[in-house]
């Protein structure tokens, strides 16, 4: 079989336990090869409701078997059943994203208003959502309405959010969707400064491990957040300082910002590097242990990119080893390493 998948289609193949093949084409269709036989489904071609298109790429869940998620539910194919709905796999999908309407998500835990009608964060990890035509900012214990009672606003209409991206001198952009789903506008918010400004200092105080330091002109006693390797903000802390392992060999940046009391955020994260000098064998320990540390499956899917690196010499016994004492989800992604290897061996 030759397998030619377009330049122009800009999704790369994704490929299963069983030699399936699943790739998203130019016009979002999931282009699926079961061994045997190719097929096609659009999202308007899907179980379920056609009003809404996938929430981003097919993949393949832990069972091997095709899946998707549609409208925040997935379905799976069963080679005689054909599509059902499964217990809901989060699935972000690095290639390929696009808008699906939002979910009801909570708000930050411990705001006022626990519920919204939708929900987007920015790029620096704040939550912005819509409840009862107003809109609300915030972080976990820390939360306030954008808009007074009463104040002319645009929100009042019912519109949803989108995306809130932010500039550097702390406007925000939130891109709306109208009542009728077909006309999105934004409304520009200019909070009020000064905004903090944030500085950190690194310390390395073992082979894998970084303690950061932070600090704040903020006058009262500020929030700090941070994260690695441009991941998955950190929740708020009070405390100054973090460490953060294991770290992997090699360069990593590491950015933190910081928040006052009346909610103003450093539209500039500080930012540092550091860099990790380790042999292969102490890299690969390291790695194997972030699939059961990491706490989203970005970072687990940024370690087993990192192990196919490594000498498969080394790796391989090092992962059958790991898995022998792993639990069902380290385990999960074990296999998809050894799998990954095992491939690469064969090019």
């Amino acid at each position: 079989m030759r397998f030619v998948n377009a330049t122009q289609d800009g999704f790369q193949p994704t490929y299963g336990p069983n030699s399936q093949i699943v790739f998203m084409g130019a016009c979002g269709g999931v282009n699926y090869f079961d061994g045997n036989v190719w097929r096609l489904w659009n999202w308007s071609q899907m179980p379920g409701s056609p009003m809404y298109p996938f929430d981003g790429p097919a993949f393949f869940d832990q069972d091997g078997r095709l899946a998707v998620n549609i409208h925040h539910e997935t379905w799976e194919l069963e080679p005689r059943a054909g599509w059902h709905v499964i217990p809901y796999v989060p699935h972000s999908g690095r290639l390929l994203r696009w808008f699906a309407p939002s979910p009801p998500l909570p708000p930050p835990p411990g705001c006022a208003v626990t519920q919204s009608t939708s929900l987007a964060r920015d790029r620096l990890g704040r939550s912005w959502w819509t409840w009862q035509g107003n809109v609300y900012e915030g972080v976990a214990g820390l939360c306030r309405p954008v808009f007074n009672s009463g104040e002319p606003q645009p929100f009042i209409d019912g519109r949803l959010l989108r995306r809130v991206p932010i500039d550097d001198r702390g406007n925000a952009f939130l891109e709306t969707l109208l009542a009728n789903n077909h006309v999105g506008e934004y409304v520009i918010w200019s909070p009020p400064g000064p905004f903090p400004h944030t500085t950190i200092r690194l310390t390395q105080t073992a082979p894998a491990t970084v303690r950061v330091t932070f600090s704040s002109t903020a006058s009262e006693k500020p929030l700090f957040t941070w994260r690695v390797d441009g991941g998955t903000w950190s929740a708020p802390q009070e405390q100054n300082f973090a460490l953060i392992q294991p770290l992997s060999g090699g360069k990593h940046p590491i950015e933190a910002a910081s928040i006052d009391s009346d909610l103003r955020m450093d539209p500039i994260p500080a930012s540092a590097s550091v860099y990790i000098g380790i042999k292969p064998q102490q890299q690969i320990e390291v790695l194997i242990a972030r699939l059961a540390s990491a706490t989203d499956d970005d970072q687990r899917e940024a370690a087993v990119e990192a192990l196919e690196r490594q000498p498969a010499a080394l790796t391989l016994p090092a992962l059958r080893e790991a898995r022998a004492k792993a639990d069902a989800t380290e385990r999960w992604w074990i296999d998809a390493a050894i799998q990954q290897l095992e491939q690469n061996s064969l090019r």
